[in-house]
């Protein structure tokens, strides 16, 4: 995980364009009202463009269910073995 400060202008630029063909995707989806299912690593872009999120954890999954619910409490940190609070921290919200 990068921390803010790790940040160069080249990871802004890759995030602006993730997140646009991302949002590209997700009308298309919607315009042709069909689903697509994607693996990403990132949970900040599932979380954005998912209506439901599937995680898998040492080979089964471990969780399933809308972004918001998957992606609260300290979850996301027991997901990628982090300290508690560690995904809140980078996204910039309170625990």
């Amino acid at each position: 995980a990068l921390t803010q400060s790790q940040i160069t202008a080249d990871n802004w630029r890759l995030f602006a364009a993730q997140l646009e063909l991302l949002d590209i995707l997700r009308e298309l989806c919607a315009e042709r009202k069909t689903a697509v299912i994607l693996s990403l690593h990132e949970l900040f872009l599932a979380e954005r463009v998912s209506d439901r999120i599937v995680c898998i954890k040492d080979g089964t999954i471990d969780r399933a269910g809308p972004p918001e619910e998957i992606l609260s409490g300290d979850y996301p940190d027991a997901l990628y073995d982090l300290p508690p609070g560690t995904y809140r921290s980078l996204r910039g919200r309170e625990a």
